[in-house]
């Protein structure tokens, strides 16, 4: 374990410093005469995550290793669940543009819940019907846009 948290810790830290110093400037405009820059909120984010990543990376580093630690990063069902995350959420982004986002949304909602071994009938239809409710409170009662 202690040698996945230095490899992803790495791996985010690299990432954020990334967004830091190309993602942000190249993909979000400056705007002059703003109260607050566009740029704020990712730039708090991306810094955030650095100095998290940064500090799991130097804690672990620190720590010794645990006698039953073997090394590994990730086994094999490890890297199969991971693509099966990443084809659930590929699918739901390809459903987006086709069936829309009450389809996707939700059919990624179930499918993760599936992922994660949840059988419940109720769970399986109320939290993702729940969600998606919120959303449609949240978006078009409340907030009183579109999701175009």
């Amino acid at each position: 374990m202690r040698h996945a948290d230095i490899v992803s810790g790495a791996a985010l830290f690299i990432g954020s410093l990334c967004m830091i110093l190309w993602g942000i400037p190249a993909q979000i405009d400056a705007v002059d005469g703003a109260t607050i820059s566009p740029r704020a909120l990712p730039y708090v984010c991306a810094v955030a995550e650095a100095v998290l990543s940064g500090g799991l990376v130097l804690a672990r580093l620190r720590a010794p290793a645990a006698p039953d630690d073997t090394g590994t990063v990730l086994s094999l069902s490890q890297i199969l669940w991971t693509g099966i995350v990443l084809g659930a959420v590929l699918g739901a982004l390809f459903l987006l543009g086709t069936l829309g986002p009450l389809v996707a949304g939700g059919g990624l909602v179930l499918v993760l819940m599936l992922a994660l071994g949840e059988r419940r009938p109720l769970a399986l239809i109320g939290l993702p019907a729940g969600l998606l409710g919120l959303g449609w409170l949240l978006i078009y009662q409340i907030l009183g846009t579109a999701v175009v």
